[in-house]
């Protein structure tokens, strides 16, 4: 039998740290077995709790959907309608509440962008910022409640 031990060593260690070649095939294949292990689990947390779909997918599908711009509100309800469609819109293109602040921002320039600016520059944590919220806000700043009355008011009257 053909002796395939290095220099002559019966499988003990030389006293250089260096193991039978053996033992280290056997460590390495140990090594990349616990490795396809946690890249199996890993998979299969995955397939139970798939990624959310690409954020530039949807804000491709919103774009799609050809949403208005926002500048400079001159009549009050203008900016009212400009979140009603902005609403359809998001709805449309089925985005999370986080996407639906962000992409309704992106579609905002001029003065209506600078009132977004102020907001978001003075909130204390941007990224909690809720569609909800935004849109309370939004219409706070831009549709005072009075005329929100007046032009219900007048919806009644048209009987």
């Amino acid at each position: 039998m053909a002796n395939t031990r290095r220099n002559g060593e019966n499988g003990s260690n030389n006293g250089n740290g260096n193991n039978h070649p053996m033992e280290q095939v056997l460590a390495m294949h140990a090594e990349l077995m616990q490795t396809m292990v946690q890249t199996v689990q890993a998979l299969q947390q995955n397939q139970n709790n798939p990624p959310p779909p690409n954020v530039q997918h949807r804000l491709g599908e919103f774009l799609r959907t050809r949403p208005p711009t926002l500048s400079l509100v001159r009549d009050l309800l203008e900016a009212d309608d400009w979140l009603k469609s902005m609403e359809k819109k998001l709805l449309i293109a089925q985005c999370t509440d986080r996407e639906k602040v962000l992409f309704a921002a992106h579609q905002m320039f001029g003065p209506a962008a600078d009132w977004w600016d102020a907001y978001s520059n003075a909130h204390p944590n941007v990224e909690a910022i809720t569609w909800t919220e935004f849109k309370l806000n939004f219409r706070s700043h831009f549709i005072p409640t009075g005329l929100m009355q007046v032009k219900r008011r007048e919806f009644y009257d048209l009987k």
